[in-house]
């Protein structure tokens, strides 16, 4: 997500999010909040606040540290993703201050759950000269910039047509 962000300028990750983070960076088309687990209790009712909002699909955000004086600060959310991740909940266990448990029901339901597994099985080096190394790709980086801008503005002529997709049911018994 952070080389995304470093090619398009509208993708940001936040580490350990307050609202504070959040407001400060609502102009970007995808945020990532990244772990919730030491979220202090005084973020915890903005975050839900503000998950509440997106994830209702609303337009707009009404920025919380200014709502109360009267100079409302409006954000037009209507384009903006979310992604929320976290650790595999094993990581949790003593603690429980996983996603699942800071959160209610109502914010839970809003946001579709994705497990990924896997790791890192390789020691990534350290670039020692990026603009070396971006000039040495620019070709790719330019053609990837564009793709991503292309569908950023015509996704809706891209999509594949309507499919039904089979849904397994399973009986219950009262």
């Amino acid at each position: 997500m952070k080389v995304l962000g470093y090619l398009t300028g509208d993708v940001c990750v936040i580490s350990n999010p307050t609202v504070a983070k959040l407001e400060y960076r609502l102009t970007n088309k995808v945020i990532l909040l990244n772990e919730f687990a030491n979220l202090k209790s005084e973020d915890k009712y903005g975050m839900e606040h503000f998950l509440q909002s997106v994830g209702d699909l609303s337009n707009t955000y009404e920025k919380r540290s200014r709502a109360g004086t009267g100079t409302a600060e409006k954000f037009n959310i209507g384009d903006l993703s979310v992604v929320c991740a976290f650790n595999d909940l094993s990581c949790y266990q003593d603690d429980g201050k996983y996603f699942d448990n800071v959160f209610s029901q109502q914010t839970k339901e809003r946001f579709l759950p994705i497990k990924f597994l896997g790791k890192i099985d390789q020691q990534i080096e350290n670039v020692k000269d990026p603009k070396a190394v971006a000039l040495e790709h620019n070709e790719y980086l330019q053609s990837y910039i564009r793709s991503i801008s292309y569908y950023k503005k015509n996704w809706r002529e891209e999509l594949v047509e309507k499919r039904t997709w089979p849904v397994r049911r399973i009986a219950t018994s009262t």
